[in-house]
């Protein structure tokens, strides 16, 4: 088994653009290592066309599953820059590259490590009532804000359930 086939089975649960991409990648790699002419590609069609090893071709067989996870997608488009020839940042360099590159992965990435963004409006959102509420209790009737929450969560326990998460 070959390095390229190696690092191909590693990525056999990503996209079909990714490993044709990455299979182009490696292929010009090796033939750059034996002195062999190198195909030019774009970047849109890297990966398509002659070059792409039958090892590589071979995985592409397999049945892609409905949902790759995000870093996995950006390891392997990080990998594919780095082992690329006109290449010549770091591994940071290669993700960033890779994420200005897809904005659908770099929304995805963004969503696994940080979680989706909170779609409710600020008005409707029931820390932003309960605030509300509290300091408009606090100033009337002089207490602290602290106070003021639990007296505001007693008289609306429509609120109280709300942002108690029941």
């Amino acid at each position: 088994m070959s390095y390229a086939d190696d690092v191909m089975k590693h990525y056999n649960q990503c996209g079909a653009d990714l490993r044709k991409r990455l299979a182009a990648v490696l292929d010009d790699a090796e033939n750059t290592q034996a002195g062999r002419p190198v195909a030019k590609r774009s970047a849109k069609d890297s990966g398509e066309g002659p070059g792409v090893k039958s090892g590589a071709m071979a995985s592409e067989s397999a049945p892609a599953p409905a949902f790759v996870r995000p870093d996995v997608a950006l390891a392997a488009a990080a990998d594919a820059l780095m082992l690329s020839e006109d290449f010549t940042g770091d591994y940071g360099a290669a993700m960033n590259k890779a994420l200005a590159d897809d904005p659908d992965l770099a929304k995805r990435y963004h969503e696994q490590r940080f979680g989706a963004p909170d779609t409710t409006p600020r008005s409707e959102r029931p820390d932003v009532q309960l605030a509300e509420a509290s300091k408009k209790i606090a100033e009337e009737r002089s207490i602290p804000y602290g106070a003021a929450m639990a007296v505001a969560l007693a008289e609306d326990p429509a609120l109280a359930k709300r942002y108690h998460g029941a």
